[in-house]
């Protein structure tokens, strides 16, 4: 894995399909073979990540977080965390973006005009969001699903970033009239749920589909 490796690719699409191909090496591996690559690793994506990165290449590089969860040991992975939770906030900072934007599209336009007849016949009104953004937030969503089904001990580091993703507990669900729980909870509320709400605002009642 030469530290050039991915300057060797000046498109964008060949850059994913390259980190493509090194996850699948390290997937392919043994557990920890490629840890002493790690520090290689880091900088290569610390590197990418500042200059931009297009939605296709932030897509791989989240099916590559889920490879090094799944090959690599928590105790290694401590310098990647902050990197890893940080892009993950992004992406769901974004999605959250495209689900509020307003409509900006020319009314003389396809799309406008589907819109505008999906309203008056009091249809939902879909927000047009690019297919390589869904596979981004498609591909952020498998990551987070990946961190959350290691148990707590085997995964410590992560535990101390879940509070951001997903509620600690469910307070719809939950029986018990507590108002000062209730309050605490709501004082910083969930990426996941903020979305959720989103959805709903957007299409309705959404229905959850487990990601595979």
């Amino acid at each position: 894995m030469p530290s050039s490796s991915l300057k060797l690719y000046p498109s964008s699409e060949q850059k994913a399909m390259l980190l493509k191909r090194q996850g699948f090496a390290v997937f392919s591996g043994e557990l920890d073979q490629y840890h002493l690559y790690l520090p290689l690793i880091q900088e290569r994506l610390t590197e990418n990540i500042r200059v931009g990165q297009t939605p296709i290449m932030a897509a791989q590089m989240f099916l590559f977080f889920r490879v090094l969860l799944l090959r690599i040991s928590p105790q290694h992975l401590t310098s990647l965390w902050p990197i890893m939770v940080t892009e993950l906030i992004h992406t769901f900072v974004q999605l959250q973006d495209d689900l509020m934007e307003e409509e900006t599209t020319a009314k003389n336009s396809k799309v406008s005009k589907q819109k505008a007849a999906a309203a008056e016949s009091n249809g939902p009104v879909y927000v047009e969001i690019q297919q390589n953004s869904l596979d981004l937030y498609l591909s952020a969503s498998k990551f987070l699903d990946t961190a959350l089904s290691f148990p707590p001990d085997k995964m410590p580091l992560f535990q101390m970033y879940r509070w951001a993703f997903v509620p600690e507990v469910d307070t719809e669900s939950c029986a018990v009239p507590a108002a000062d729980m209730v309050e605490n909870h709501h004082q910083c509320k969930p990426h996941v749920v903020r979305i959720l709400e989103l959805m709903r605002l957007r299409f309705g009642v959404c229905i959850l589909v487990p990601i595979m």
